[in-house]
């Protein structure tokens, strides 16, 4: 071999082995750079260009590189790389991404109703992807993917609409696109907002009805919430209410009942009777009783009033609100309790409607409308539809239309002695009735207190009436007309007369409180317009006396110059009340006088001898003229009897009571031997005919019984609750004694036949008490010309003739006496 051959192939093996030899350590620093070792980038470039020396032309160019050193110079490109490489490669961590796009990936931070922040969010999620490094680039974390999801969610019921909404302008008859409404691509959220706008029963089933989609909506979220009855114990119900406010805000009426109402089976219950439960069916399904534990028993109502007080304040759309179902507390929980929840509703100038007892028409025919059906058993489509009602508590409305057409509240007491209090009193009721709202709208009000006294046994004594000084001290109410007051007592006159003088609209008064001291004094000018009263003698005696205008007497003439010094124009009369109707008085009687002096200072209707009868009936004189109705209590002799009706000459109807015990019962006319039991027709039949005759407007009478008891054979028809027994007589107005004689029987020849078989089977006192009324309603008839109506042989208001009267009908020259039933 040449030398030059063996230098050339000497270098040659030189050169792989260095070359070898360098690959090898390349290698090495790599994976040493692998394991964190910093690898020097000049050495490595130094020993490249001593490698590369070699290989040089003469001219000194260089020539191509080998492919050792194209394979060392791609492996050392490839080095930094192998740095990045170091990171996870298929998803960053959750942190960078969100620093670096600076989007909160919060699910519940995202309102499915604001689709413009959706649809933002999404775009800068979206542009963030292409800027992140390496594999992460175009790839989402799993939080940014449910984010993600979550926006389209939100934006596709808008996009959708936008299309429906471009497709009806551009006909878009090639697209295959059926137009539908627009209401219906509506989210839920929004379909609810419409929906409860929607107060009316009808309108909300109505738009139910159209589609399945509309009533995916109103079933389950409206027509079960509308109406909602449970009571206080129901806890389940009322923390089912504060914990879905959206579902709370559809109750339109809400009612709670007594806890001591039997209640019904389930199916029964879900119907909108009164007494019953009415609760969602999901409610009933899901059978919650987290809310009903009894640990501590002492303290359950106040956990019944912590949970009604807040569904209440959940209600915002309440409309109607019931109370107890007529009766008081419910489940330990007063109506005062839950007083200040209400009145939360009323800041806008409304104030919830307080319902005792009784519905309206509208709420009677959504009831009616409502069991039928139940009933019927009518699709989901038609069923389950709860109500509405007229007397409305208003909520949203600056001014409540319906307040004007409240007109009766009533205030009564449960009779049961569980739970009654030992004193009672009406201080909560003054902040009902002096609420301003209800005082600013309200254009007549008919308002009923009445205390029921509890039911306890003899030995434990009579339970004390209700103390109603707070009551007489602070109500006022301007627009009061009607005033019942039943069992109650005041400790104060002046407070008495103070709320008579203050209330000028009074129309109607019926007044059975127990005052203890002092008489009564009404202030000049006190009940204007006063029409009916019903009290103690002592109270109507004040209102009689009690002058219209200053410095004038009542019944005096006067003089009115309208400001006229020189009395131009002046109109002269009597200054009386618009008074018609007296009830609930009785004359102290004759027997009395001699203790009149030792009466006490009582007024109310068990004291009737403060007031002498000579004071009394003077001032009833002055008022006769307009009085047309007298009810009485009672009576002791035909004295009282006659001064009376010597009083009111234009009397039209007189009820005289019942019977008193004194010195006059012998005198009376009373067959009986005890007071106030009459077992007959009176005695002095000529004596009332001549009371009665001296009023000629005089049209009913009631307290004396002037026919005798005859049987329904003996009046020839069979008697029941819907006929009625005819006998006939004539009369002439010359005298009694032709009255008697000219009794003729006025039947028609069909009826006679049957009449006469019928008159022959009767016993003979029944022939002579049928001549004896016969003779009587001619009497009467002659007497008092037109009296059309007395009292019953079994009596009017107590016993087995109550509601049955006998009414006197004249056809000319006859008289024809019947027996009916009329309504108490």
């Amino acid at each position: 071999m040449p030398p030059s051959a063996s230098s050339a192939s000497g270098n040659a093996n030189g050169s792989r082995s260095s070359s070898s030899t360098r690959a090898a350590k390349a290698a090495s620093s790599l994976t040493a750079d692998s394991n964190g070792i910093k690898l020097k980038a000049r050495s490595n470039a130094g020993s490249t260009d001593v490698g590369t020396k070699g290989n040089t032309t003469s001219l000194g160019l260089s020539t191509t590189p080998s492919r050792t050193a194209r394979a060392r110079k791609s492996t050392l490109a490839s080095s930094s790389p192998l740095k990045a490489s170091s990171l996870p490669s298929a998803y960053p961590s959750s942190s960078s991404p969100a620093q670096a796009h600076g989007i909160s990936l919060s699910l519940s931070s995202r309102s499915r109703t604001d689709p413009l922040s959706a649809l933002s969010t999404l775009l800068r999620l979206l542009r963030s992807l292409p800027s992140r490094i390496g594999g992460c680039a175009y790839k989402l974390t799993p939080a940014e993917h449910a984010l993600a999801v979550h926006l389209v969610g939100v934006l596709d019921p808008f996009v959708f609409r936008g299309y429906r909404a471009s497709s009806l302008v551009d006909g878009g008859g090639d697209s295959g696109v059926t137009a539908s409404p627009l209401l219906l691509q509506q989210p839920t959220e929004i379909l609810d907002s419409v929906l409860s706008h929607l107060d009316s029963r009808k309108d909300a089933l109505n738009l139910g009805v159209t589609c399945k989609r509309l009533w995916e909506v109103v079933s389950p979220r409206h027509l079960e919430y509308r109406v909602v009855k449970a009571k206080p114990s129901n806890v389940a119900v009322w923390a089912h209410l504060v914990r879905y406010k959206d579902l709370a805000r559809n109750v339109r009426r809400l009612e709670v009942l007594d806890e001591r109402v039997v209640l019904g089976n389930t199916s029964a219950s879900l119907t909108s009777s009164t007494a019953l439960v009415r609760v969602p069916k999901t409610l009933l399904l899901s059978r919650d009783t987290d809310h009903d534990s009894t640990d501590d028993e002492l303290a359950l109502h106040v956990k019944y009033q912590k949970y009604l007080c807040a569904a209440l304040a959940r209600t915002t759309s309440l409309k109607s609100f019931r109370w107890g179902s007529g009766k008081g507390g419910a489940g330990g929980v007063r109506l005062s309790d839950i007083w200040a929840a209400l009145m939360k509703h009323g800041k806008n100038g409304a104030v919830p409607l307080l319902l005792d007892e009784g519905s309206t028409e509208e709420e009677e025919e959504e009831s009616n409308e409502d069991s039928s059906e139940d009933e019927e058993g009518i699709s989901n489509a038609e069923a389950g539809a709860p109500v509405r009602r007229k007397s409305k508590t208003q909520l949203a409305h600056a001014r409540p239309t319906n307040l004007p057409e409240m007109q009766t509240v009533v205030f009564r007491s449960t009779p049961h002695a569980h739970g009654a209090a030992k004193q009672p009193e009406l201080g909560g009721l003054v902040g009902y009735c002096t609420n301003a709202s209800i005082s600013k709208f309200v254009m007549s009000l008919n308002l009923e207190i009445t205390y029921i006294p509890p039911r306890t046994p003899p030995s434990a004594g009579g339970a004390a009436a209700a103390a109603a000084d707070d009551f007489f001290s602070y109500a006022r109410l301007s627009h009061l007309t009607h005033l019942t007051l039943n069992n109650l007592r005041c400790t104060s006159s002046e407070a008495v007369a103070s709320f008579l003088g203050a209330h000028e609209a009074l129309e109607v008064l019926h007044f059975d409180v127990t005052v203890h001291t002092g008489g009564l004094v009404l202030p000049r000018g006190s009940l204007l317009r006063l029409k009916e009263v019903k009290a103690a003698k002592e109270v109507v005696n004040a209102i009689l006396e009690c002058p219209l205008v200053a410095g004038h007497e009542v019944g005096r003439e006067f003089v009115d110059t309208n400001g006229d010094d020189k009395g131009s124009n002046e109109k002269k009369g009597l200054l009386l009340r618009p008074l018609e109707v007296i009830k609930g008085f009785k004359l102290s009687g004759s027997y009395a006088s001699s203790s009149a002096t030792s009466s006490t200072n009582t007024i109310g209707s068990q004291s009737t001898r403060t007031v002498p009868d000579a004071r009394f009936l003077s001032n009833l004189r002055l008022q006769g003229s307009t009085i047309r109705r007298i009810e009485m209590t009672g009576w002791h002799d035909m004295e009282d009897v006659k001064r009376v009706v010597g009083c009111v000459p234009s009397l039209v109807w007189l009820d005289v009571g019942r019977k008193l015990g004194g010195s006059g019962s012998a005198s009376s006319g009373f067959s009986g031997t005890g007071a106030g039991v009459q077992r007959g027709p009176v005695a002095n039949l000529t004596e009332w005919t001549e009371v009665l005759g001296r009023l000629p407007e005089l049209v009913t009478v009631h307290g004396v019984r002037f026919f005798y008891e005859v049987s329904s054979a003996a009046m020839g028809l069979g008697y029941d609750e819907s006929d009625y027994s005819t006998c006939t007589t004539s009369f002439n107005a010359g005298s009694t004694a032709n009255a008697n004689a000219s009794n003729t029987n006025t039947n028609t020849a069909a009826s006679q036949s049957q009449s006469q078989s019928q008159y022959h089977n009767l016993s003979m006192m029944e022939r002579s008490r049928m001549r004896k009324n016969d003779e009587i309603a001619g009497v009467l008839a002659w007497k008092c010309r037109k009296l059309r109506r007395v009292d019953h042989w079994e009596g009017y208001e107590n016993g087995a003739g109550a509601g049955k009267v006998v009414v006197l009908l004249r056809e000319g020259k006859e008289v024809k006496w019947e027996v009916r039933k009329v309504r108490t």
